[in-house]
């Protein structure tokens, strides 16, 4: 997926409200499970959790995103 297509498939910001409740669960069982520091393992489980992709130029973020089935935001990095 690439950036443009995101502009167009949200037009609107969306506030999480269940990150409080995922936080101490879900997020660090992920964290554990694909050996992720918790920052990581928390935009991993948010983008699990609603089904968005997730852009990152973290090999290890992006390598456990995809072993999850989440896809990725492609980014150039010459152009960003």
């Amino acid at each position: 997926m690439k950036p443009d297509d995101l502009t167009n498939r949200f037009s609107v910001c969306l506030v999480d409200t269940s990150t409080n409740a995922n936080a101490l669960g879900a997020t660090l069982v992920l964290g554990c499970q694909e050996v992720l520091a918790a920052y990581d393992a928390a935009y991993l489980e948010l983008a699990l959790r609603l089904r968005l992709p997730l852009a990152t130029l973290d090999t290890r973020l992006a390598e456990a995103a995809t072993r999850c089935g989440v896809d990725l935001v492609i980014m150039d990095q010459k152009n960003p």
